[in-house]
């Protein structure tokens, strides 16, 4: 009985210690100013009639936002159910099977492998409730831009060298 409790002791102090490295890292805001301050010396180069110029001023505005309105942060929202659900189950199920296998009479270590399974149903979880917004959007439409697919075709060699 005292192995689990000090087993366990041990992954309590070890999820505290990720998740407060976790949130000292998504909260540097020294790094987001840099950032701005750059892709703002970055928009002084570009003419405002510029395709880029719109695009970067976007992403500064934004930016922007994020940095100064931490105060205003919008509530959760699941924008993926499906993912939500899937999350749970693998989260509660490999829980319980790390659980199971780490408080038997000898300890397995195939309970750190399922422990790891547990934190990724975690990160789907937590997935499920942040915006996909993966595609470029056009500034002036608010529309996604279509892509260039010859920009991924393969490039014929120049002066018959590869």
């Amino acid at each position: 009985m005292g192995n689990i409790i000090e087993i366990l002791l041990k992954f309590i102090a070890g999820a505290v210690g990720l998740y407060t490295s976790a949130n000292q890292l998504l909260n540097l805001k020294p790094t987001f100013r840099s950032s701005i301050k750059a892709d703002l010396e970055m928009l002084k180069m570009l003419e405002p009639s510029d395709p880029s110029y719109a695009l970067i001023k976007q992403h500064i505005d934004t930016s922007i936002k994020q940095v100064y309105l931490v105060a205003q942060k919008p509530e959760r929202k699941i924008y993926d159910i499906r993912g939500l659900i899937i999350g749970i189950l693998l989260s509660a199920g490999f829980s319980y099977w790390t659980y199971d296998l780490a408080t038997r009479a000898n300890f397995s270590w195939w309970s750190l492998l399922t422990g790891f399974f547990a934190l990724g149903g975690l990160g789907v979880t937590l997935g499920a409730l942040e915006p996909k917004s993966k595609q470029l959007q056009n500034p002036e439409t608010n529309q996604p831009e279509k892509t260039d697919d010859k920009m991924h075709e393969r490039q014929a060699p120049r002066n018959g060298v590869e």
